[in-house]
């Protein structure tokens, strides 16, 4: 897993065309009064799905502990800010559950957790378990999240 703020994306353009894509469109595309939903854009000559979510934070049981077996996950946040959980795979995780046609399998342990604020994403790789969406503090706090699935293959 990878956390950063945007504004040093271009450290890891190095990883490849289609991460160096996926940031530009980060910083280039106005998400703060995009509408929550599902939407494509190309990324490295690909059609690729991205997320508008708007949401509270939540409380840790309310969360899902996840990874993705075809796509990376960029999560970037526009507004707002949250725990972001992460455990690697191979740590002993207990598989509790998949929505395979979300890309999606669950787990329900967590190792630790980055906090992410306005301007700031994290990218979870095939082998990151990760669990986004947390509450810092007592209350929940209003976010708005882009997030780009980047093809792992």
């Amino acid at each position: 897993m990878i956390y950063d703020k945007l504004s040093n994306a271009h450290l890891y353009y190095g990883l490849g065309k289609k991460f160096e894509d996926a940031f530009r469109f980060l910083a280039t595309t106005d998400f703060s009064q995009m509408p929550a939903g599902v939407y494509s854009t190309m990324i490295d000559g690909r059609e690729t799905v991205y997320k508008v979510k708007r949401y509270d934070s939540r409380l840790h049981e309310d969360c899902h502990l996840e990874k993705h077996e075809n796509c990376i996950d960029l999560q970037y946040i526009v507004s707002g800010r949250e725990y972001f959980g992460y455990a690697p795979m191979d740590q002993e995780l207990v598989r509790c559950g998949d929505n395979l046609s979300d890309d999606c399998v669950y787990f329900e342990d967590i190792s630790s957790k980055v906090v992410l604020k306005a301007g700031m994403f994290a990218m979870a790789f095939t082998d990151d378990v990760h669990m986004p969406e947390l509450r810092i503090g007592e209350e929940p706090v209003p976010v708005v999240k882009a997030i780009v699935k980047i093809w792992a293959k």
